[in-house]
């Protein structure tokens, strides 16, 4: 055989060595569904598939973040409504609900109250995956305390029920009067004023009225203030009124108004017409006295409880509790701050900066959206601290003030339970998370868009053709099966077959 013949040969099986090389790829390529096992065997377009891949992996990331902060807010915003439905049935039930206090000393309207109570902290007090949803940054433990802890106290700890009696003692005073002084009359001149010029306690006065004949009227003015009323030698005509303006611990106003009478003894919030200047003044200071005992143990413990209330569940970072500086309560002048050693504090969770940055989403390069919420904002905390009040306060039906110090209260508790503009509610905190919401669901979309985009042009790139690999393995199919049979001729080729 002559070298170009044994040439031929070897460069045949050359031949046939590369065609199965490149079978056994496509095969592989067949099996796996992509172009190469490595990023080398990309050519090219490893840069692409490189970028394509971690654009991928920064979207799901961003991806999973979006879900979950769209689960937590689905959570939240069930738990929400669920409370939303439980101050408004509180407050239509204070509207419609008689006052019939029970053994307890409660209405049914209070009792129902203390169950909404119980439910609300357990919604507050909410937990998905490990974290507690409404506890801001301290995810970790229950923001809000259990329903007898708050009312009652623990572990010699005050809670709302004895913050709320020492406050009704230091508004009241020791002599019930809400902490004005009222001397007796000095001939015609009776006077009225505060027990102290720095007290925030008892009644606040800040004007008189007077329409009464031959009457004069003076203040209220100096330190502590004080009003005066001089009566003359012309009387009161009957029918006449004079009234003093008056400011309650919680905030609210009322009018003490007594109306001159000649009955003797006179009707409720009357006075008698007497026979003489210093007589009328007299009748006119012991009726004065009646009238404000009777809104001390009504309007003013109503109040006292409600503010009570506030000064109990309002706590900022640096700015705890306050409850009245005593004992003794009813001389007390002053607030201090509840320590957590004397003290149960409502809520244990993150006070520290804005309740919506308590949890944050990642959504995109230098983005992220805030959706906190916190037990201690202000619709959230005024729900329980409107139905812990009403919870703790008790009556009894004996009582000649007790029926009018409970319309007192329900009717302040009602009130403080309807929106009011420009004022943070719970519809309100549910409408912005639903914002959020409808943020976080459109880029979700967006993000499920942008990892198909990048996934399609990953398979460009990664993934092969099956019709086209299959088509190119048939070609070097038929091309190995003729390579075979000229190997296979070449290889019976021998001298004596041309002998």
């Amino acid at each position: 055989m002559s070298i170009s013949a044994l040439s031929t040969g070897y460069g045949l099986t050359h031949y046939i060595t590369s065609l199965r090389s490149e079978l056994d790829q496509l095969q592989l390529q067949l099996g796996t569904g992509k172009k190469a096992q490595t990023y080398g065997g990309l050519g090219t377009e490893r840069n692409i598939s490189l970028a394509a891949r971690s654009d991928i992996s920064a979207r799901e990331a961003y991806l999973r973040s979006t879900e979950t902060a769209l689960l937590r807010l689905d959570i939240t915003q069930s738990s929400l409504g669920r409370m939303r439905e439980n101050l408004l049935a509180s407050q239509n039930e204070l509207r419609s609900t008689p006052y019939q206090p029970n053994l307890g000393g409660q209405t049914l309207a209070q009792t129902t109250a203390k169950d909404r109570l119980g439910e609300v902290i357990q919604l507050l007090n909410t937990k998905l995956n490990g974290r507690y949803l409404f506890a801001g940054r301290n995810t970790s433990s229950a923001p809000v305390a259990q329903l007898n802890a708050i009312l009652e106290g623990e572990g010699g700890k005050s809670g709302l029920k004895a913050v709320i009696a020492e406050r009704k003692a230091a508004d009241q005073g020791a002599d019930g009067r809400g902490r004005l002084v009222i001397p007796a009359a000095s001939g015609p001149v009776v006077s009225l004023s505060e027990d102290s010029a720095t007290s925030p306690f008892g009644f606040k006065m800040t004007a008189i009225n007077n329409s009464l004949s031959g009457t004069t009227t003076a203040g209220p003015a100096g330190s502590p203030p004080t009003l005066s009323v001089t009566f003359s030698a012309t009387p009161p005509q009957e029918g006449e009124q004079i009234s003093v303006e008056l400011k309650l611990p919680d905030g609210s106003e009322l009018d003490l108004t007594l109306k001159a009478t000649a009955a003797n003894p006179p009707g409720a919030q009357e006075f008698t017409i007497g026979a003489s200047a210093s007589a009328t003044a007299t009748n006119f200071r012991n009726a004065l006295v009646l009238e404000i005992e009777k809104l001390a143990q009504s309007e003013l413990e109503a109040a006292s409880a409600l503010r009570a209330g506030t000064d109990f569940f309002e706590i900022a970072s640096g700015a705890p509790p306050q409850r009245v500086d005593g004992p003794p309560f009813d001389s007390a002048t002053a607030l201090k701050d509840a320590t957590t050693s004397d003290t149960v504090f409502w809520y244990s969770g993150d006070l520290e900066g804005s309740a919506r940055d308590g949890a944050l989403a990642k959504v995109d390069d230098g983005y992220s959206i805030s959706y906190g919420v916190r037990a201690d904002e202000h619709a959230l905390r005024d729900g329980v601290r409107i139905l812990a009040v009403l919870a703790s306060e008790t009556f009894d039906a004996s009582d000649t003030n007790d029926e009018a110090r409970y319309d007192a209260l329900v009717t302040r508790a009602a009130a403080d339970l309807s929106i009011k503009p420009g004022e943070q509610s719970v519809a309100s905190l549910e409408a912005l998370l639903g914002y959020k919401q409808g943020t976080l669901n459109s880029i979700g979309k967006k993000l499920e868009s942008s990892i198909s985009f990048s996934r399609s042009v990953l398979d460009e790139v990664e993934q092969i053709d099956a019709y086209e690999v299959g088509a190119r393995m048939l070609q070097l199919q038929t091309h190995l099966q003729a390579s075979y049979q000229t190997t296979s001729n070449l290889a019976k080729l021998s001298l004596v077959n041309f002998m």
